[in-house]
């Protein structure tokens, strides 16, 4: 009976596991999503789409609850999109992997482990209690201390996908110093002299032009 409860509950330990790794899929899938909907959504809108949208109330009065008053209610129209789509992707694909054989995918990745695994989960599912399947969740447990888990991680295809994240972030901080650039909010004094918007320096001017022609002060008797 404790062997079995035993197996139990490394079974659920690597249940976990798999949704430790579903996990870490969806985090980087949404987030590299986000920032692709965020961009095309910044270059490609155009006309068709606000570039800011007002933050809702109900975000504004949480806001104004934790001490916060935001000097621009706005939010960036991209933004937007680039969380709401994200969080579907998040969503959607967590659940899709979490419902595939969690247990199966482990002994995938641990193929040593995959026929005594697969015998010792059955061997449970029926409740057998024999001395041999005692012997034999043992056995199991003491595999599992010694199994892994990042094989179920593809870490290549998450090492490409954070690098094409990298670039696409260094892509909209680049957009967005060009817009700043192009709105005129750069108040750099090159640009003030560039925009002419401050009157040219001509020279000295002659005292005589600004205060007058020069006179003669009578004495003072005293």
């Amino acid at each position: 009976q404790r062997s079995n409860r035993k197996i139990r509950q490394a079974l659920t330990e690597v249940r976990r596991e798999g949704w430790k790794v579903a996990t870490i899929y969806a985090v980087v899938d949404a987030t590299l999503v986000a920032l692709v909907v965020n961009l095309v959504a910044t270059v490609a809108g155009g006309s068709s789409l606000p570039q800011r949208l007002p933050l809702p109330e109900v975000a504004l009065n949480a806001l104004a609850r934790g001490g916060l008053t935001p000097a621009d209610p706005t939010v960036a129209t991209g933004t937007i999109l680039g969380v709401l789509i994200g969080g579907i992707v998040f969503f959607g694909e967590l659940g899709w992997r979490v419902h595939q054989p969690l247990v199966e995918q482990f002994e995938t990745a641990n193929p040593d482990l995959r026929e005594a695994l697969r015998t010792a989960r059955d061997a449970v599912e029926n409740g057998s209690q024999s001395q041999m399947a005692v012997r034999l969740y043992e056995d199991i447990l003491n595999d599992l201390k010694q199994a892994s888990s990042v094989g179920l991680l593809d870490l290549r295809r998450v090492t490409g996908t954070i690098l094409v994240i990298a670039v696409i972030s260094v892509a909209t901080i680049q957009l967005a110093v060009v817009d700043i650039s192009l709105l005129g909010l750069d108040n750099s004094p090159e640009s003030e002299l560039e925009s002419g918007s401050e009157s040219e320096y001509s020279g000295l001017q002659d005292g005589s032009s600004i205060l007058g022609d020069p006179e003669d002060v009578p004495t003072g008797e005293e």
